[in-house]
């Protein structure tokens, strides 16, 4: 009897001895043939091209990124001759699947090239080789990392006010603290999004319906688009030092709330952390067609107070709600995705340059429930920036974020004498947007002026309240 043969009888005497049943066990599943027999090939792809390549992509990774060790460091390689080297890469026969979907990655400048390395750049081209198969026999589909996109001119020069100059050495203030809560909140929701779209069946965005749905085997373009489409993205600051606005009064005005709302100016004061507010509050009335517009006005009651707030929130959403164009979508690790075992590696012919398959980008969405608040930062009389934002929930990261930032300033509000009076001029501006479905533009301008002169014709219940505005 055969050393096999004579184990298994061990094993099911053991079985009788321990619990007077014998227990039969189901073959086990066939090892995985391995993967040079299973992998499809791709056109010049061989074993040894594919063993070039890896040795390359770990060279370039040593030039970029030199390790500490016993032996000396490989010399450093400059910027051009490495995006020269990624072109190089890129065009290799193994990675003709990651070339179909994406770009090469072009650094502007030493410190892009490390930071794509180390977002695990070396990693991804690794796992991407000849489309690899996992340890268990399954392909993978590597979605690789990127770098932010380069900033909009409109973006640059409303940028230029709070972004540091090479010889200010002490310009920034708090900005690195700023700059760390955001990209740490908006990680946060792309963890979260993750987990929930996870947990929830169907939010896989149709591609493995899509992997299914065709009669002959299926093209990896189809499936790849609809990936890419889905993957999930985080956000980071466009790389520079940045200036933390530290005077000056940031005034917000808008719509807060859908059914129930109150059309409210805010005015803070980022030297003092005085606050000032004035709401108009009502409710929607519908007919059986629209809103019923004289009836939400006759609904309406007025508020105003006087207060502080905590100086260096304010601050913090001054400097989160200028710096929105800072804020670009980013992929800072890469991801693998199981390939369906119906698809081939076989591709198309490649479509022209303007037909490549788009990355989407963040999921957008909008609802009528959402309103734009208007921002101004006015210091003495001067308008330093003024913008909008959704409120609330948006789905621009940074948005939603300063959306964050205000529900904390106003839990921390506190009625008492502001040390500060609101300068004269400062309630009146821009009034954000509502949904034209639920409000009258022409009325709320008539609303918001109203809000305004009862804002600055305020004058607080305390000791201080006689000062005379500057």
């Amino acid at each position: 009897m055969s050393p096999s043969r004579l184990i298994a009888l061990a094993g099911a005497v053991a079985s009788v001895a321990c619990g007077g049943h014998v227990r039969v066990s189901s073959a086990p599943p066939p090892e995985p043939a391995p993967a040079t027999a299973q992998r499809p090939p791709l056109p010049g792809c061989t074993d040894e091209v594919a063993d070039r390549l890896d040795q390359r992509i770990a060279g370039l990774e040593r030039r970029v990124r030199p390790v500490r060790g016993p032996e000396p460091p490989p010399a450093p390689i400059d910027l051009g001759a490495a995006r020269a080297e990624l072109q190089a890469i890129w065009q290799d026969p193994c990675l003709a699947p990651l070339a179909r979907f994406f770009p090469v990655p072009e650094p502007a400048s030493p410190g892009e090239l490390e930071q794509l390395f180390e977002q695990h750049l070396g990693d991804a081209l690794t796992k991407a080789i000849g489309a690899k198969w996992s340890r268990f026999g399954e392909r993978v589909f590597v979605i690789p990392p990127t770098l932010p996109g380069p900033l909009a001119p409109e973006a640059e020069r409303a940028l230029a006010p709070w972004s540091c100059g090479a010889e200010e050495a002490e310009c920034s203030g708090h900005a690195g603290s700023y700059v760390a809560r955001s990209e740490a909140a908006f990680d946060r929701a792309q963890h979260e999004h993750e987990l929930w779209r996870k947990s929830t069946p169907g939010r896989d965005g149709g591609c493995r319906d899509l992997a299914r749905g065709f009669d002959e085997t299926p093209p990896l373009e189809a499936w790849g688009s609809c990936v890419i489409g889905n993957a999930l993205w985080t956000h980071r600051y466009a790389r520079r030092r940045y200036r933390v606005p530290e005077r000056g009064w940031l005034v917000l005005r808008g719509r807060r709330g859908h059914y129930s709302f109150a059309d409210e100016i805010h005015a803070y004061d980022l030297e003092t952390g005085s606050a000032y507010v004035a709401r108009s509050s009502s409710a929607l009335v519908l007919d059986a067609t629209e809103v019923d517009q004289d009836a939400v006005d006759r609904k309406r009651e007025l508020e105003v107070l006087a207060g502080t707030v905590v100086t260096d929130q304010v601050r913090e959403l001054a400097f989160a709600l200028v710096t929105l164009p800072a804020v670009l979508p980013i992929r800072t690790e890469p991801s693998t995705v199981l390939v369906p075992p119906s698809l081939g590696l076989a591709l198309g012919q490649p479509a022209p340059k303007s037909e490549a398959p788009a990355e989407r980008g963040p999921l957008e969405f909008q609802t009528s429930a959402q309103t734009e608040i208007a921002f101004s930062l006015v210091a003495a009389g001067k308008m330093l920036a003024e913008g909008e934002f959704t409120w609330p929930d948006s789905w621009r990261a940074a948005e939603n974020h300063a959306d964050g930032l205000l529900i904390v300033l106003e839990a921390g509000l506190e009625r008492r004498c502001p040390p500060a009076p609101l300068p004269r001029g400062t309630a009146l501006g821009a009034i954000g947007a509502v949904s034209p479905i639920d409000a009258d533009p022409g009325r709320q301008e008539d609303i918001f002026r109203q809000l305004a002169r009862a804002l600055e014709g305020f004058v607080p219940a305390c000791a201080d309240s006689r000062r005379e505005r500057r």
